[in-house]
């Protein structure tokens, strides 16, 4: 586990910090947008990895999905293997149906890990009221602004949820899944800041 900690901090400080840097130099935040999908990548193949005995078939196919998805989304992964035109076609044809799925898996990790994680009330309903409005914010605006903020929210609100937790600790195998979130939602708020800024 500490293999995938140490991958999703490091991949965040490289994004991050490249920002910052052409911040400094350049007096524009521009963190490095193409290596996303395979910070994203790395993230994948990391978790798999370090989770081979994990024993949580939903969990682990619905995290799979929403990375390998997440990975698709954009065309900045496709732009790397194919031309111009393949591209095009991609992201008029296929994306926005490889977006919606990243949403649905999204939804489905989001809902099997605060079941498991056993929260009640408002911990268990938040977090699901906001991914599931997700995918008609989506739908509404044509674009991933929606999902982004989505990954956000729910990341800042089960990271809250956590840190106020006060008897049991996380089981490693919530924890690891946790971490990926957290790592996508890190790298999500740095690209969304270029907008800002």
């Amino acid at each position: 586990m500490e293999a995938l900690r140490k991958t999703v901090i490091v991949g965040c400080l490289i994004y991050g910090l490249y920002g910052l840097m052409s911040l400094l130099q350049l007096g524009t935040f521009i963190p490095p947008l193409p290596i996303k999908p395979f910070l994203f990548a790395t993230f994948l193949i990391t978790y798999v990895v370090v989770s081979q005995k994990d024993f949580s078939p939903l969990l682990r196919i619905s995290l799979l999905v929403w990375m390998t998805t997440l990975i698709f989304v954009g065309q900045y992964f496709v732009e790397f293997f194919f031309d111009h035109t393949t591209v095009d076609l991609y992201l008029n044809n296929v994306e926005p149906v490889v977006l919606m799925g990243s949403v649905a898996a999204f939804i489905a990790l989001v809902y099997k890990l605060i079941r498991e994680m056993g929260y009640r009330s408002m911990q268990y309903y938040l977090p699901l009221i906001i991914s599931l409005a997700i995918i008609p914010l989506t739908i509404l605006f044509k674009d991933q602004f929606a999902f982004d903020w989505g990954i956000i929210i729910v990341a800042f609100l089960l990271f809250l949820f956590e840190r106020l937790k006060k008897a049991s600790s996380t089981e490693e195998i919530h924890e690891k899944i946790l971490f990926v979130i957290y790592g996508v939602a890190v790298i999500t708020v740095i690209e969304r800041m270029t907008y800002l800024i």
